[in-house]
């Protein structure tokens, strides 16, 4: 997985991130429950212009919906695992896109999800994230932001910073080659169990924390 630099901002002082604010959504929902609530984003002279989730636009499903005023809408009738997301807005400033975390929604609750703080730019990264399931289950797929991450067996041999994932016994093993702040955010794994896929947020790299 190879992200751009360009769409994302690193230091907090920046005045892109002085500007634009968003009071980011952490919850869980069950599957076939009602779920309906809004977040709140305020920025200078900005325009919100899409929500994303995987990578997907996802206003033209018209379960989540942007409210005059800076509000979005979060309205899923009968929860699915597919709405589990780390959905992000993209905003519009001086003819430059800009991605923030809006909302991030998971299919069950877990009671810990680790944050660290951000490595040093270009050291290799890696960490292991341990999981226990009540019956079997594999892995299926994680992402960093909704954005897939390649798994080992697969991944490219490109130069550059790539990101990818190893599953050994009961643990995920993410690892970066060259780090950069890129891959900021939160890591959410798909697993599959006998009553079907269940979404959980693994692990967060947070600029600020204390490694």
């Amino acid at each position: 997985m190879t992200i751009q630099k360009a769409d994302y901002v690193r230091h907090p002082h920046d005045i892109i991130v002085a500007v634009l604010k968003a009071s980011r959504l952490k919850t869980a929902s069950k599957v076939g429950d009602h779920y309906d609530t809004t977040v709140q984003c305020t920025c200078e002279d900005c325009e919100l212009t899409d929500v994303l989730c995987n990578g997907e636009s996802v206003l033209a499903s018209g379960r989540i919906t942007v409210i005059p005023g800076k509000l979005i809408s979060f309205n899923f009738p009968s929860f699915e695992d597919t709405n589990a997301c780390v959905y992000l807005g993209v905003f519009k400033k001086d003819d430059r896109l800009y991605k923030k975390i809006l909302a991030v929604i998971e299919t069950v609750t877990i009671t810990t999800m680790e944050v660290i703080g951000t490595p040093k730019d270009g050291e290799q990264f890696e960490h292991h994230v341990h999981f226990s399931c009540d019956n079997d289950c594999s892995v299926e797929k994680v992402s960093v932001n909704g954005i897939p991450l390649e798994t080992n067996t697969r991944r490219s041999s490109s130069v550059g910073s790539i990101a990818f994932y190893e599953v050994v016994e009961s643990s995920v093993i993410i690892r970066i080659t060259e780090y950069s702040n890129a891959y900021e955010g939160v890591y959410q794994a798909v697993f599959s169990t006998s009553e079907g896929p269940v979404t959980k947020n693994i692990l967060e790299i947070k600029l600020g924390e204390n490694l």
